[in-house]
């Protein structure tokens, strides 16, 4: 985001120069990339859309030098007569869109705009088009709120919908390209056709001329995530999209309009009718957090005290009450990234000055690998790696049918309701299936030889409690038989276990004269 310094000027009275600026931005957790005699160039996070204007930058400089800053005039008288005799608004999608504005405007002239607006349009990185279209970028650049006009005579009938877009639905956009609508869409259309994508870009069909005589202006709250979607589908990237995708400042949709609506009427001769189109479907009530002093300075390794606290959070527009030690913070709504105890933490630590925080060594108590548990999975896991086997994963849904053939006498399978695939209807009793296909997979392939290991979850029900526990298994293809027995003893020996091979038993899984079973003495492997 580009910030001309002589607007921001108009603001609030600093006298640092640019480089200073960006020391102070940046000690306070605004990246800006670089500053030259004119341009500050800042690249927001996704959570400060607070300082997506002049006015929200003005806001950072005031907390740091305690200097007012300047909310711009916003009052004209209303001429025309009220909007709500001439057309109506219908809202089908309050979740996507719960605040929308619209004003109308009689009788502007459309032209050029006065040079001071062009000269600040372009040192941020717009083109100046025409006065009405100028002005809705010159109160977004100023206040972060986005806003578009249309043609009011381009409007087919007397009602504004805001709504899902229709599969099959196109609309011109005002960038020439022809974009195919989905319901994922935000937008904004007549009783006939869209005439804009809501939060992103409006449409060639609505938009304002030469020849335009009247308008309707619009300002709105549209949900960040929804925009950032549609953007990204759509791959168009616009400075609406990018203050929509960060999130605006709710109470701040009307204070927009009527700035908008002041400079038409200055500006462009428009005649501003009376009342607007609304629908709020919204809690606008400020959140309150309680915080105490003790905690702040347990996490930040201060010493502040409650008056500080207090100047630090009212020096950022937040009121602030204090009983004793224990403070009560009404947030901004501009600051749509507080919630918590922990984000007014990270704000007085932005204030207070992350350079005049000491930095020190965090209470801990460490345990050392000496003095860990040894995790036995991962001692196998090495061994089996050396040895020149792979990891696999496979899925945890097997054939319920296939256990029932091989282990018909166990019966203690987990059964999956409404299963997607008769061949994937019961939850893996033993990692056996999965590495058996694998090993199948890879012989059909002639992928020889085969050596993989997999370490996983089973399910099991014993007595009608459901059971799940961590099992590591490994499959072979081309070891005889010794090499694999060699490798469970190594394993077993590095583990400390105690144990013993018991041949010829009966097996689910294997012939008699190809099995051996394996008993440990010690608990807890």
């Amino acid at each position: 985001m580009k910030v001309p310094i002589e607007w921001l000027k108009d603001y609030i009275d600093f006298s640092e120069t640019p480089l200073e600026l960006q020391e102070i931005l940046t000690m306070r957790g605004l990246e800006v990339e670089d500053a030259d005699e004119d341009v500050l160039n800042i690249e927001l996070t996704p959570n400060r859309g607070d300082c997506a204007s002049i006015i929200g930058i003005a806001r950072e400089l005031s907390a740091y030098s305690g200097k007012p800053y300047k909310i711009p005039e916003s009052d004209y008288p209303e001429i025309h007569g009220d909007i709500r005799g001439s057309y109506k608004l219908r809202v089908e999608i309050p979740d996507k869109c719960p605040i929308y504005y619209l004003k109308f405007i009689k009788n502007v002239k459309i032209g050029e705009s006065p040079d001071w607006i062009k000269k600040r349009l372009k040192k941020s990185g717009i083109r100046p088009l025409n006065n009405v279209i100028d002005i809705t970028n010159y109160v977004m650049i100023e206040m972060g709120q986005p806003l578009h006009a249309f043609d009011a005579d381009k409007i087919n009938g007397d009602t504004i919908f805001v709504r899902k877009g229709k599969i099959g639905e196109e609309i011109l956009a005002l960038d020439g390209e022809i974009q195919k609508l989905t319901p994922d869409e935000i937008v904004i259309a007549d009783v006939d056709a869209p005439i804009a994508i809501g939060g992103v870009m409006g449409g060639e069909n609505s938009s304002i001329t030469s020849d335009t005589r009247h308008i309707l202006l619009e300002s709105a709250f549209f949900v960040g995530d929804s925009i950032v979607r549609t953007a990204r589908r759509l791959e168009i990237s616009t400075e609406s999209s990018y203050r929509f995708a960060r999130h605006i400042d709710a109470r701040g949709v009307e204070r927009a309009l009527n700035r908008a609506a002041y400079l038409i009427e200055k500006i462009c001769g428009g005649e501003p009718a009376s009342g607007e189109l609304c629908e709020k479907n919204i809690d606008l009530k400020l959140k309150k957090i309680t915080l105490d002093v003790d905690s702040i300075n347990k996490v930040l390794g201060t010493s502040v005290n409650a008056e500080q606290v207090r100047n630090y959070l009212e020096s950022l527009s937040f009121k602030v009450d204090v009983n004793k030690d224990i403070l009560s913070a009404e947030v901004p709504s501009y600051r749509n990234d507080i919630s918590r105890p922990i984000d007014i933490i990270e704000e007085i630590a932005r204030i207070h000055g992350y350079e005049n925080i000491r930095p020190t060594l965090p209470e801990s108590k460490i345990v050392t690998e000496l003095l860990k548990n040894p995790d036995n999975f991962i001692t196998a896991e090495e061994i089996l790696r050396s040895a020149g086997y792979w990891e696999t994963i496979t899925h945890s849904l097997v054939s319920g049918e296939l256990y029932n053939k091989i282990c018909s006498s166990e019966n203690n399978a987990v059964e999956i309701d409404n299963p997607i695939n008769v061949n994937m209807d019961i939850l893996r009793p033993n990692l056996i299936f999965g590495l058996l296909d694998v090993c199948k997979y890879n012989i059909n392939q002639k992928q020889l030889p085969i050596k993989f290991f997999e370490r996983g979850t089973v399910f099991f029900k014993t007595n009608g409690n459901y059971n799940e526990t961590s099992h590591i298994a490994f499959i072979s293809a081309g070891n005889n038989f010794f090499e694999s027995k060699k490798l469970i003893t190594s394993i077993l020996n590095s583990l400390n276990q105690d144990f013993s091979f018991e041949y010829y038993k009966d097996s689910y899984y294997f012939d008699l004269n190809r099995e051996i079973r394996l008993k440990t003495r010690n608990r807890g492997l």
